[in-house]
């Protein structure tokens, strides 16, 4: 499971906002993985299986890569072409927030210097601050459990 996750992860983000009947292959192999690795045949529902072995499924996985990935932006943790992309909301900037660009049509929603800020943005503010990646992760789980 962890390979097929991690070539997921790795792909996600330019994938992730194409039109939903272009991901039900995807999103459908990845529950036939989780499955074959519970070793469960058929079509037994993986709601469950999802949250036993602890893995995302494909939209939460997506949100929170793009998650991880605001936060390196907002630490600078990136390089400075990917950095210049994107824009604090302002110089004393408390709540960590990006200014969101405004799309002309819904085709430039796509592209990830419209959806990765929106995406941040929604995220509670304890996630926003966060310190670390590892406790960006456990923020991230709490305010995903309190919704």
């Amino acid at each position: 499971m962890t390979l097929f996750q991690s070539h997921l992860e790795y792909g996600i983000v330019p994938l992730g906002r194409l039109p939903r009947n272009m991901l039900r292959t995807l999103i459908s192999l990845q529950k036939k993985c989780i499955r074959n690795v519970a070793g469960i045949k058929g079509f037994h529902s993986s709601e469950t299986l999802f949250q036993e072995m602890n893995v995302l499924k494909f939209d939460d996985l997506f949100d929170f890569v793009c998650t991880k990935l605001m936060f390196k932006c907002s630490k600078s943790l990136l390089p400075t072409p990917i950095l210049s992309i994107f824009e604090s909301l302002s110089h004393s900037n408390r709540s960590n927030s990006f200014k969101i660009e405004k799309c002309k049509n819904k085709f430039m929603e796509r592209f990830p210097t419209a959806f990765l800020p929106r995406i941040w943005n929604a995220n509670s503010l304890s996630v926003r601050l966060s310190q670390s990646l590892d406790s960006l992760g456990k923020n991230y789980k709490l305010s995903k459990q309190n919704l």
